[in-house]
């Protein structure tokens, strides 16, 4: 089964009043991988909710290019740093732990690469939940903890996600391999591109289209509001959470 982390309520309270803010019609968060010299390599990515729309997930995206470094960082080292912080609430959340990649390319093989993370198909908990018989809910647990997502389940939140972006960022994904010299072939791919007359598709640019999946070990919740407070949160055992407060 999926739990809701502890940390994931104040979480997604602090995003949607942030949204609501009308600051911005997004929120960003400050990604950091490891590149291969084991130097720190950080970048502002734009939050993409939680995968398969479920905050009992536990589990943030990103989207990414995967031509772009923090492809390359993560395939190699998965580990990741990523922070939050939120103005209108005053609240920072620092989550770190291990990302996955999800691209056209593996769909098939994703649930294995997530590996022991406890991510369970979404059909099987709707069926799981309209069918819930609390005499044998142990039993029930155990079955449906055995349950990863399929290789469709994984395509169509490959697409959902796709489909969210708005059409200038789905172009950048047909432009030159980003952090290539600029030439004049590739500066008139440019121009074609923003123009609507390069002559491909939209679809084209999904090739290079990755969902990163954040999976969290740890979460460091800070609360500068009134009365300081502060978090730390472990993940112990699958879906299971120990919390910790400590000194702001």
């Amino acid at each position: 089964m999926q739990y809701m982390a502890p940390w994931v309520p104040a979480f997604t309270n602090a995003v949607t009043r942030q949204l609501e803010s009308n600051q911005l019609p997004f929120i960003t968060c400050s990604f950091a991988t490891v590149d291969s010299n084991g130097s720190p390599r950080v970048r502002t990515c734009i939050y993409r909710g939680f995968v398969f729309d479920d905050k009992k997930t536990n589990v943030i995206t990103l989207t990414t290019d995967i031509r772009m470094e923090k492809y390359e960082h993560l395939t190699s080292n998965p580990k990741f740093e990523t922070c939050f912080w939120f103005p209108t609430t005053n609240e920072q959340f620092r989550i770190s732990g291990n990302a996955k990649i999800l691209t056209t390319s593996n769909t098939e093989t994703f649930s294995q690469e997530l590996g022991e993370y406890p991510l369970v198909s979404p059909t099987a908990l709707k069926q799981y939940s309209s069918s819930l018989d609390l005499s044998n809910h142990e039993n029930h647990h155990n079955s449906i903890h055995d349950l990863k997502p399929s290789a469709q389940e994984w395509e169509a939140e490959l697409k959902n996600k796709w489909e969210s972006l708005s059409r200038n960022l789905k172009s950048s994904f047909r432009k030159p391999d980003p952090g290539s010299v600029l030439t004049p072939e590739k500066q008139k791919l440019l121009d074609s591109i923003s123009r609507g007359v390069d002559g491909s598709n939209e679809i084209d640019g999904t090739k290079n289209f990755g969902l990163v999946l954040l999976l969290p070990e740890n979460v460091d919740y800070v609360n500068l509001n009134g009365h300081q407070s502060r978090y730390k949160h472990d993940r112990v055992d699958e879906d299971q959470w120990d919390e910790t407060e400590i000194c702001p």
